[in-house]
């Protein structure tokens, strides 16, 4: 396995994914997954959230159809600086995350 392939790191977040949906899903609302130097206003992301009920499948982020130049087309998948599923969301993206 090539760890510097760009394709790796998306199977990391995948793993992440599921390893909180199915270990820790029950212990938070929402999860957000940020890069490490991304800038959070976290009392204005949580004003944000607490406007949604953490029940329902909330995804609130940037998707994209590619990597970049030089990648080819992958299927939909989740990046940039950040993004938040709630609790909900991610109950029901388990079953999907474990066929990966």
């Amino acid at each position: 396995v090539d760890l510097r392939h760009p394709k790796f790191n998306a199977l990391r977040f995948v793993y992440m994914w599921m390893v909180l949906g199915i270990h820790y899903v029950s212990n938070c609302d929402f999860f957000m997954k940020a890069d490490m130097d991304a800038y959070v206003n976290v009392p204005g992301m949580l004003a944000t959230l607490r406007t949604f009920n953490a029940s329902e499948k909330v995804y609130a982020g940037q998707v994209t159809l590619s990597h970049g130049p030089g990648y080819k087309k992958w299927d939909t998948f989740a990046r940039g600086i950040g993004y938040v599923l709630s609790r909900g969301a991610l109950r029901a993206a388990v079953p999907g995350l474990r066929f990966c």
